[in-house]
């Protein structure tokens, strides 16, 4: 996993991304950007310390590692870098689903999260809750975060409707819907993507946003079932955008029946899924 996002960083932020064309490299500042790059965990081409893509690229590097910048314009870089980045992960998300790819859009949403909390996908979860730093862990046995429980409703044909049950325990008030992200620029209201994919095929079929969860919500996600007569799994992944560590992982058990002579199709799952919760 740790791989796949490296390649997706040096693919966004390293080649292909038109928005950071103009980030300024200043005079001197390739030499600086090869300094940093001695103290970052990810190769870059060391011919290309005067482009600002590597440039980019450094100071995402940075931003995960909590590494020292050379001089203060670089801290102003960085925020405008992170702002770019939401968006650029928003619309590669968007194109992960519109062509089905599961493994893309689950990495594009660990990417998303690495970016508001400043964080490397390996780093431990805990790292994000304030004034934890790794000395700290050690305190930790377990936390509970959040309950979840989901049931599959039948409908007409081949459409099934995933209605997922959203709980939020312990909430004070309004401003425990800001994530907690003191590495990100901008205040940022909590969100979650709800991803549906058939992993054995690598295959995305739902993917739906949804905002922070004022105690409970109800979150359809509407999908078609397989048309061929069968079983199968599709496992569904409730993902935060503003932190690491908390996402879960459902399978989905279906089993497909001929249509019948109403030219429908009833689609079953098994007892064990009927109520998912996480504790």
């Amino acid at each position: 996993q740790t791989h796949s996002l490296i390649t997706m960083v040096n693919f966004i932020f390293f080649k292909n991304a038109d928005e950071y064309t103009d980030l300024p490299v200043r005079h001197n500042e390739d030499q600086m950007n090869s300094e940093l790059a001695k103290h970052l965990p990810v190769e870059v081409n060391p011919h290309s310390f005067d482009s600002s893509h590597t440039k980019t690229h450094l100071l995402l590097q940075a931003h995960f590692s909590h590494a020292m910048l050379p001089c203060p314009d670089y801290a102003t870089d960085t925020k405008t870098v992170l702002d770019q980045a939401i968006r650029i992960c928003q619309a590669m998300l968007d194109v992960a689903a519109h062509h089905g790819w599961l493994v893309t859009a689950l990495n594009i949403t660990n990417l998303v999260q690495m970016v508001v909390q400043g964080r490397w996908i390996h780093d431990s979860s805990l790292l994000t809750l304030p004034n934890i730093e790794l000395h700290h862990l050690h305190l930790f046995r377990y936390v509970i975060l959040l309950s979840i429980c989901s049931e599959l409703q039948t409908a007409h044909i081949s459409q099934v409707i995933l209605s997922i049950h959203l709980v939020v325990i312990n909430v004070i008030g309004k401003e425990e819907y800001k994530a907690v992200a003191p590495r990100f620029p901008k205040v940022k209201d909590e969100g979650w993507f709800l991803i549906l994919g058939e992993v054995d095929k690598k295959e995305l079929i739902a993917l739906k946003r949804t905002g922070y969860v004022r105690n409970r919500n109800t979150v359809s996600v509407a999908f078609y079932t397989p048309e061929t007569p069968g079983k199968c799994i599709y496992t569904l992944y409730l993902m935060s955008d503003s932190y690491l560590g908390m996402d879960q992982q459902y399978d989905i058990y279906l089993n497909i029946i001929p249509a019948s002579t109403s030219a429908q199709v009833t689609t079953e799952v098994s007892d064990a899924i009927s109520h998912l919760a996480l504790k």
